[in-house]
């Protein structure tokens, strides 16, 4: 049997997504696939090439930060 959902930290909260979900995929949720951010997992950075293909497991803690411009 397939697990179909993960438990993990999203910027400092807990939240359940489906399995199987890369970081590209809950940036579109978040709404943020237009702007400029910054992902880290577990304390490590992921380039922005790596998005479509990384995938978020079972207890990751998952940090975004998105950049507002200004002046």
């Amino acid at each position: 049997m397939t697990q179909e959902t993960v438990n993990i930290t999203l910027n400092g909260e807990p939240t359940t997504i489906a399995a199987n979900q890369t970081i590209n995929d809950i940036l579109k949720q978040l709404k943020l696939t237009n702007v400029l951010v910054a992902v880290e997992i577990n304390k490590s950075v992921v380039r922005r090439i790596h998005h479509a293909t990384t995938i978020i497991h079972e207890n990751d803690v998952v940090e975004v930060v998105h950049f507002v411009g200004g002046g």
